[in-house]
Formats: structure tokens, sequence, C-alpha cells
């Protein structure tokens, strides 16, 4: 799992705030997800990130989603508990900055994807030896679905990142289809994205034009 062509390039970020704002029921938006076409499916996962709710209540979200979508041992990815991942038959889990990653990597074993996202003051190069699959860095641009708590990135930072990694590098925060050419140019193996396919349009539409820059 560790070849960077077995990391997905294409991660939504699956915010139950945002699915109710946007009245986006759980059952639409994987609807949604199994209508694409098969090759952007094929660069997708669902990456299920619930800050509010308690962790009974994540499970049995990321319980239902993996009983209802499609292949969820390749698709759906989650924030939380090594467990849920191993449980549930998900792809992998997702580690936000700070969380220790050699922990979890042992209680996942080595085939589940890890990831973790870094900032620019936080990005060591270091993070493929601590388990790590994948780095989510960010923000790239100012956030399309929140207000920015943290200086920008900027693609340029992105590239000098990408030349100490050894791992493949995810660039998140304002993407969108009309800025991904140069965030995948500078360097990201891949592009993450939490609001834009709500946001900007017709969901579908807006995973397409994504899947175009790749």
């Amino acid at each position: 799992m560790n070849a960077p062509n077995a990391i997905p390039r294409l991660f939504w970020l699956i915010c139950p705030r945002l699915l109710r704002k946007f009245n986006c029921s759980r059952e639409s938006l994987v609807e949604l997800f199994e209508q694409l076409p098969a090759q952007v499916r094929n660069e997708a996962v669902l990456l299920y990130r619930d800050k509010v709710s308690s962790p009974d209540a994540v499970y049995q979200e990321l319980r239902w989603f993996s009983q209802n979508l499609n292949n969820s041992k390749r698709h759906l990815m989650t924030y939380g508990r090594p467990e849920w991942v191993l449980e549930l038959g998900l792809a992998g889990l997702h580690c936000p900055d700070g969380v220790p990653l050699a922990p979890q990597r042992k209680l996942l074993g080595p085939e589940p994807l890890l990831g973790c996202s870094r900032h620019a003051a936080t990005f060591r190069g270091d993070e493929q030896e601590q388990g790590a699959n994948y780095v989510f860095v960010s923000p790239i641009h100012p956030p399309v679905s929140k207000v920015q708590d943290g200086p920008q990135l900027t693609t340029n930072r992105l590239q000098k990142m990408s030349l100490r990694s050894t791992i493949p590098l995810v660039g998140l925060g304002g993407v969108t289809p009309e800025n991904a050419a140069s965030v995948l140019s500078s360097g990201a193996h891949g592009l993450a994205f939490m609001g834009a396919p709500l946001m900007l349009g017709e969901p579908s539409k807006v995973l397409l034009d994504f899947a175009a820059k790749l």
C-alpha cells in the first residue's frame, strides 16, 4: 500500500454538518458516488469526518456507510479510531495534526492506509518513518467551507515540501476544479476537498471536473 499509485488521488471529506446544510442525505451521497464513471470512482475515496458527534454516533454512521457503499474497503476512510477501520473493513484511517502516528500504525497493521494532516509549521518530511502512507498539507488556498484559521501554505511552499517528502502529498484547503491544476503541478499527488462539490454547483459535475484535472 506504500506505492504512490495505491493512494487515492481524490479525497472528499464528508462532514455531516455540511450535508445537513445542503440537504444532502447519506443515501443521496452514496447514490451520487456510485453513479460516477468507474474511472473517477477508482481515483476517489470518501473520508468521513465528524468532530461533533459522540464516538458511538460516528461509529454507527460509519457502519451504515460501510454496509451501503460498494467496495468500502477501497472507497471509505475515516477520522477517529483504528479499531473502526478493522471492524468495518474500511480503506484506512486519517489522523489530525498532532496525533502520534506510530501507535495508530501498530494497531492498524500493515495493510490499511494511514494518512495525516500537516501545516507549514508542522510538516517534518519523516511521516513515512512514523507509518503514514500520505500527508494532507493545508491550507493551499483560503478554505471554501470555513474561515481560514492558519497561514496559507501557497503552491510555492507545497513544491518545496514535495521535494522533502518520501510519500505522496495531497493538497487541501480551498481546492476547486479551477485551481486544481496548479496544486498538482506544484507537486501534489492528489486533491482533498470538503465543501466544493456541495457549494460550487452540481456535485457530480464538480467531481468530474476534479477528475479531469488528474
